[in-house]
Parts: structure tokens; sequence; C-alpha cells
């Protein structure tokens, strides 16, 4: 079984009236324990974006802000 990626999804004109502004220009890494994680541009956006949306929130964080890193551990 294979699956449609984004990109598949944005040629077929499903999301015709979604606009990706800014989706090629964020970037995010995912790490889990030391390995580099690959997402695909879907996932980078919906991660990036609600990052970038609760940060963004918080008292003296700029809306235009370049970088945003996160660690946890548990």
């Amino acid at each position: 079984m294979s699956y449609l990626t984004f990109s598949d999804w944005l040629s077929a004109g499903v999301f015709r009236s979604v606009k990706v502004k800014g989706v090629a220009k964020m970037e995010v890494v995912l790490t889990v324990d030391g390995k580099d994680i690959e997402i695909n541009h879907f996932v980078q956006s919906i991660l990036g974006s609600t990052v970038i949306g609760a940060v963004t929130t918080l008292h003296g964080v700029e809306d235009d802000c370049k970088e945003v890193l996160i660690k946890v551990k548990q």
C-alpha cells in the first residue's frame, strides 16, 4: 500500500484554497535520541506552525522570530 504525499495532494488540487505561504521557507528538524528523523513538508508545516504559533504568544517573543529551539528530556 502506498500513501500520497503532501505534494501529491497539492498537485492534485485538493488544497487549492489552502495558502501554503511560508512552508518552503520553514525548516523543521526532528532529532530523537541523537538520530535525525526524516519528516515530509506537511509534517514540517504542522510542527513548525504549531510551535511558532505557541511561542509567539509568549511575552517577550517577537512575531518575526527567526529560530526556535526546543529540547525535551524525559
